[in-house]
């Protein structure tokens, strides 16, 4: 095996680790430990989820790839069988999360715009 195709993936599968688990998990420690955040941070930090989990499936994708072209057979096994279907899930975990928080505070500005728009209403 070619040691510049190994330092590659190896360089890959830290940045798949740094971007599946540890960025991930490192946001969602932040926003559990804060007491008070505004609407625009909870969107910056979805719309970091949302990258991240692009970041994750190009890296994954990438690694499979590598993987086909090396003959080592751990590589092998470890992308192209159900482990790399589950490995598949935590970007969609992280997707589905930030597409939530989103929808949270879309959902939350338009009831305080509603009943802005009913206080307008009744004081005329």
């Amino acid at each position: 095996m070619n040691t510049n195709n190994a330092n590659i993936i190896e360089w890959d599968f830290i940045l798949l680790v740094l971007f599946s688990i540890i960025v991930p998990f490192g946001i969602y420690y932040f926003l559990s430990v804060i007491q008070s955040i505004s609407r625009t941070k909870v969107v910056l930090f979805s719309f970091s989820l949302l990258i991240i989990s692009g970041i994750d499936v190009v890296l994954l994708q990438r690694l499979s790839h590598k993987a086909t072209l090396i003959s080592q057979s751990t590589y092998s096994k470890f992308f192209q069988n159900e482990l790399s279907i589950a490995l598949y899930l935590l970007p969609a975990l992280f997707a589905g999360i930030a597409i939530n928080l989103i929808s949270h505070v879309l959902i939350e500005h338009l009831n305080q715009a509603e009943k802005r728009f009913d206080n307008e209403r009744k004081i005329k």
